[in-house]
């Protein structure tokens, strides 16, 4: 017989309240280490030892706080464990989940609902989604679980829990399925991509880019930096997009960003190329500043060029006449500077410096015989 745990008085089996101080006996009683089994009276289930009408599912008597031992099917569920425990290969442990009968009560559905979704790998699953492994023994067992409890209570409240369970998984394998055509489709139009050979076209330029960069730091060039980077960013983005990496929404934002991309490059190389480093002549007494880009003074007629370097103190200049400019895209006139070479150079800018006596080699082109 049972005692209260208030006053610790024995009461009979079956009383409700203790005889000794009053207080109800469900929410008190000292079990003494008596073992609790669920007893199903049609569809309501009681507790065995206070008569306490339970929900399902529960493991404990919310009354007499006794915890209930599983039925038959909750002890073959155990036995199943124990017998995937010691299984020693995966032959095995996949024979004993197949072979497994779904338990017929509501508690014992959801128990093993629990056991198989737990065990349950979805990676694993999808990555040998054409190959029988335990996994996909796992899977059927959930479908199992839940096509029964379907038939058996699907009108209950108790089914919402199962049904939780199963639409968790199925839903994430569906969306997880559905995204593996465009899987497919994405890898096909990357190795298309790069047998193309369409990926020189944006490595090169990048490879050039990061040169344009270092070279913008070193010179303090902000305008090559900042051009610099914004055509990595488009050429970059061009190229994940190729290898699928990244997504855009149509070609036409891809080509549009490729265009971008390149506008910045041929921007941050003439940048790069238009502003010098600071000149070493700069303060040498017999250093002279040009003054004038190459692009200036090619083109004049070479008296005038030779006039303006003159003026500009350079005392060592040359002429050097040519013939024959066929090899030039260009009508020149008689006259026309086509190249000037100051100490080797055939390329300055306005502020570099040349010593006076360095040797100015002024080529132009001539009609006369």
């Amino acid at each position: 017989m049972p005692f209260c745990t208030n006053c610790g008085r024995q009461i009979a089996n079956d009383a409700k309240f203790c005889d000794g101080c009053g207080i109800p006996i469900r929410q008190n009683i000292l079990t003494n280490g008596i073992e609790g089994k669920i007893v199903f009276d049609n569809e309501i289930h009681k507790c065995s030892y206070c008569g306490a009408i339970l929900k399902s599912f529960e493991t404990v008597c919310p009354f007499c706080k006794l915890e209930l031992r599983g039925s038959k099917s909750s002890n073959t569920i155990k036995e199943f464990e124990e017998k995937l425990e010691k299984a020693t290969s995966e032959n095995q442990r996949i024979i004993i989940v197949k072979n497994f009968p779904v338990p017929n009560t509501k508690e014992d559905i959801f128990e093993f609902m629990l056991l198989a979704s737990s065990n349950f790998d979805m990676s694993y699953y999808l990555s040998h989604i054409n190959e029988v492994d335990l996994s996909d023994a796992w899977l059927a067992k959930i479908k199992q679980c839940y096509q029964k409890a379907k038939l058996s209570f699907s009108n209950t409240i108790d089914f919402e829990k199962i049904q939780s369970i199963y639409d968790k998984i199925t839903n994430n394998l569906d969306s997880i399925q559905q995204q593996e055509p465009q899987r497919v489709i994405d890898k096909e139009n990357r190795v298309a991509f790069l047998k193309s050979k369409t990926w020189i076209a944006l490595v090169v330029p990048l490879s050039f880019l990061g040169f344009f960069l270092l070279m913008g730091f070193i010179n303090s060039n902000i305008l090559a930096v900042v051009f610099s980077i914004f055509s990595i960013l488009s050429l970059g983005a061009s190229f994940l997009f190729g290898i699928r990496y990244i997504k855009f929404k149509n070609k036409l934002m891809l080509i549009l960003m490729m265009i971008i991309g390149y506008a910045f490059f041929i921007t941050a190389f003439s940048v790069s190329v238009s502003i010098q480093p600071p000149d070493s002549l700069k303060d040498n007494p017999n250093a002279i500043q040009i003054g004038y880009d190459t692009s200036d003074l090619e083109g004049m007629n070479y008296d005038d060029v030779k006039e303006i370097l003159g003026n500009k103190g350079f005392i060592n200049i040359k002429l050097a006449p040519s013939k024959n400019l066929n090899i030039f895209l260009h009508l020149y006139e008689d006259g026309e500077v086509y190249e000037i070479n100051i100490d080797g150079e055939n390329s300055f800018y306005k502020e570099q410096y040349f010593l006076k006596d360095s040797v100015v080699v002024i080529k132009y082109f001539t009609a006369n015989e």
